[in-house]
């Protein structure tokens, strides 16, 4: 299988998610994402207030591929929006939403990420491959990581071209995992929850498998005992997400009757920002300002509701 950038972390935590049997799905949450990224490049979308600063006054490149050779330590640009031709074993393509150079020979990069949190960039296998790929062809400095676009929350790490070796051998560790990947080495975790091999996992399975009658056993389990019920249940809910990304497709195509004759639609919602908006009121306040003009908007997502048929 081919490798992109976006797939390291799960590749890295398990070999065997490459060669199960693949039924890759995409969801409501990831069509907004990719809407997000759109919206950001076209212009009728800006950053958050507080990560403005990070492309004040820089003349950035948008949706930039590149095409990272392990065996040989170096990155060629490939086009834009994942456009990686045919890759080679050893090699990962990775698209990158913004990059601008800073001064003349550092660059600043970052990665669109729309609400839910992800590893720290400092250990993020794909801001990983992105740096390795700047420090090969750009300049000798990466100031790079990861902006939500729920706040405007940033996390930055920066490397040198003295870190490049490192990056490079992290990279390729991950490569050897994915070149010698066997369908007996599997590990389930927090990795697993766009795996496109989850349906199949027989680890996933035998999860499902053994968690029956457990709500009846929780009082008398050990403590140990609870805490794996609590992992199982995660599965669950894993699986329990992808049926949802599903139905919400559905009824995105048409209407949906329930069996008390409501009908399932597809509401816009606004997620509250995570900023202390008290705490912004108040100084607002001290500088004579009225807050009560300013109301807080979140991140835009969509939740099913059962509606009466004239509301739809």
């Amino acid at each position: 299988m081919k490798l992109s950038s976006s797939m390291l972390a799960r590749v890295d935590a398990c070999p065997a998610s490459l060669v199960l049997t693949q039924y890759p799905n995409t969801g409501i949450e990831a069509i907004q994402g990719t809407a997000n990224h759109e919206a950001l490049e076209d212009g009728t979308r800006e950053l958050p207030e507080r990560a403005r600063w990070l492309k004040a006054n820089l003349e950035g490149v948008k949706e930039q591929s590149y095409v990272l050779d392990l065996r040989n330590c170096t990155a060629r640009v490939s086009g834009v929006a994942r456009g990686y031709g045919d890759l080679q074993p050893y090699e990962i393509g990775t698209t990158l939403d913004w990059w601008a150079f800073i001064s003349p020979k550092k660059v600043r990069c970052l990665d669109y990420k729309s609400r839910e949190r992800v590893t720290r960039a400092r250990d993020n296998l794909q801001i990983i491959s992105q740096a390795a790929a700047l420090l090969s062809t750009q300049g000798d400095e990466v100031e790079i990581g990861l902006v939500y676009l729920d706040n405007g929350e940033s996390d930055l790490v920066t490397w040198t071209a003295f870190d490049s070796p490192m990056l490079w051998r992290r990279l390729r560790a991950v490569a050897d995992k994915a070149r010698n990947a066997k369908p007996t080495q599997l590990h389930t975790g927090s990795h697993c929850k766009y795996c496109p091999a989850l349906t199949v996992c027989p680890a996933q399975r035998a999860t499902l498998a053994t968690f029956v009658d457990v709500e009846a056993g929780i009082a008398t389990m050990t403590p140990e005992q609870v805490g794996e019920a609590h992992i199982k249940l995660k599965t669950f809910e894993q699986m329990a997400k992808r049926v949802e990304e599903a139905i919400k497709l559905r009824v995105s195509r048409e209407p949906v009757p329930l069996p008390d004759g409501k009908l399932l639609s597809l509401v816009e919602c606004r997620g509250r920002d995570k900023d202390d908006v008290n705490a912004m009121k108040e100084k607002l306040s001290e500088l004579g300002v009225d807050a009560s003009q300013f109301r807080s908007r979140g991140n835009p997502y969509t939740q099913l509701k059962a509606v009466n048929r004239k509301e739809s």
